[in-house]
C-alpha cells in the first residue's frame, strides 16, 4: 500500500477572511478619532482574522499503514491516530460547517471547506468527521492501510 496524502483549500475562507479585512479598512479609518479601545478592538479583530486564515489555509490528510494524521494549514492543529484503530469508515455528504468543533453524536468535526467528509468509528467508541472533497478515495485508502498492517502483522506473528 503507498501512502495516501491530499491537500485540500479552504476556498470559501481565502476569499471572506480577507474581504472581512478589506471591509474593515474603512472602518478602521473612521475610528481614528474614536477612543482607544476602540481601534485596539479593531485591530484585535484583524489579527484574528489573519490568524484563522494562515491556520485554516489549508488542511492536509495522510494514510500509511500504520497512521490516519491530519492537520491544518502549516500544522499548528494536528491529529495523528493509529489506522488499526478505526473501526469504519463512512463518506458524508451535507457537513454545514467548518473549523474545528464537535458535532454531537458524531462527534467532532475538522473541516476546511466544502460539504463532504469521512466519518469515523473508534474501536474505542469515539468517533469523529475530517473533511475531504474525496471521501471515497479517503475511505478506499483506510482500507488498504489496515489490509496492508493487517497483512505485516500477520506475518510477523
Amino acid at each position: 500500500m503507498s501512502r495516501y496524502s491530499h491537500t485540500q483549500s479552504a476556498t470559501v475562507l481565502r476569499w471572506l477572511l480577507p474581504s472581512s479585512l478589506l471591509a474593515m479598512v474603512p472602518l478602521m479609518l473612521m475610528a481614528g478619532q474614536a477612543p482607544e479601545v476602540v481601534r485596539g478592538l479593531f485591530l484585535l479583530l484583524a489579527l484574528v482574522t489573519l490568524a484563522a486564515l494562515a491556520v485554516f489555509w489549508t488542511m492536509t490528510v495522510e494514510v500509511t499503514p500504520v497512521h490516519f494524521r491530519f492537520w491544518f494549514g502549516p500544522g499548528l492543529f494536528r491529529k495523528s491516530l493509529p489506522t488499526a484503530l478505526i473501526a469504519t469508515c463512512e463518506p458524508v455528504d451535507g457537513i454545514l460547517a467548518w473549523g474545528i468543533h464537535y458535532a454531537g453524536k458524531r462527534g467532532w468535526l475538522y473541516n476546511v471547506s466544502g460539504r463532504k467528509a469521512v466519518a469515523l468509528a473508534l474501536h474505542d467508541g469515539r468517533r469523529l468527521m475530517v473533511g475531504t472533497d474525496e471521501p471515497e478515495a479517503l475511505c478506499r485508502a483506510v482500507l488498504a492501510a489496515q489490509a496492508a498492517f493487517a497483512a505485516v502483522d500477520a506475518t510477523e506473528s
